[in-house]
């Protein structure tokens, strides 16, 4: 159950979707990334508690990453170059949201996705999640014993990573989610596990983005992250009861009618799309073949 390391800028947590996607694509295979809970570990599920892990204090920044290695197909000094252009570019993208970060200093953004989950999520069946809690500090390893101590028949840890995309016009909130049982299940696996992304975009993509989320102390990225928040609650309360058959969706679901929900890599223009799976209000949920769900508008 570790996380996936960073490769997009300080302090980021998860690889994004896609880049995941696109190595299996070019593996030549395709598996699935979410655990679905079985009926019968549902049924003995009387009590869950949650525990929302936030290790960034301060919203970050992506960066577009340098693909010169893969251009040059390979090699050890174009690799070097590659890690000079994004640490270059980290660094530039942390500067240019400083006028953000400035205006959200008042702003608990871990303890605002706290309470919204702890309002979005409920105590209904299957998770009947009676308490919320946060953690700064809480590291992947530790989740299992958290789990066996919690006082709960299981543990829903909900390991979040909130970022402006590189254009600057989005803000993007990632989520791990895990379901453990106080006592380990007979192959050592979650009882649930899946990823989820949802966005808001900045009015104007033109120049000034950073600006346009900054005004009035960020009130439109305060706005934003809300919603990212609460839509979060409802794509977890929407997906534990799903059974295993949106693990892996069949080729025939698929279309390419279902908005995209990853960005342009490097290693090419890779788009994923996957199945729509609910029109929920101006929004879209996207399930895409490896059992992920992700938001677009």
């Amino acid at each position: 159950m570790k996380l996936p390391p960073s490769v997009r800028g300080p302090g980021a947590r998860f690889l994004p979707l896609a880049l995941v996607l696109l190595s299996l694509f070019f593996a030549g295979c395709v598996s699935t990334n979410r655990t679905a809970l079985a009926p019968e570990a549902s049924g003995r599920i009387k009590s869950v508690k949650a525990t929302v892990l936030v290790a960034q204090p301060e919203i970050a920044a992506d960066i577009e990453t340098s693909n010169v290695a893969a251009a040059a197909g390979g090699g050890l000094i174009a690799a070097l170059v590659d890690v000079a252009i994004d640490a270059h570019r980290s660094k530039k993208a942390e500067e240019a949201i400083t006028p953000l970060r400035d205006a959200l200093v008042d702003f608990n953004v871990a303890e605002c996705l706290r309470a919204t989950l702890e309002k979005g999520l409920g105590a209904q069946p299957p998770l009947a999640v009676t308490a919320v809690n946060l953690d700064l500090q809480m590291k992947p390893d530790a989740m299992r014993k958290s789990a066996e101590t919690g006082g709960a028949d299981a543990m829903l840890f909900i390991s979040a990573d909130y970022r402006l995309t590189p254009a600057c016009d989005r803000i993007r909130v990632m989520a791990k989610v895990t379901l453990l049982p106080k006592t380990g299940t007979a192959d050592g696996k979650p009882l649930y596990e899946n990823q989820f992304t949802t966005f808001r975009a900045v009015p104007s993509v033109q120049a000034g983005a950073i600006q346009k989320w900054s005004d009035n102390k960020g009130a439109l990225a305060r706005d934003a992250l809300q919603s990212c928040f609460a839509e979060l609650a409802e794509m977890i309360v929407f997906d534990v009861p799903q059974g295993p058959e949106v693990n892996l969706l069949p080729k025939e679901k698929l279309t390419t009618s279902a908005p995209p929900v990853a960005p342009a890599m490097a290693a090419g223009r890779f788009i994923q799309r996957g199945a729509v799976e609910k029109k929920h209000g101006e929004r879209t949920w996207v399930r895409l073949q490896t059992g992920e769900l992700s938001s677009v508008d």
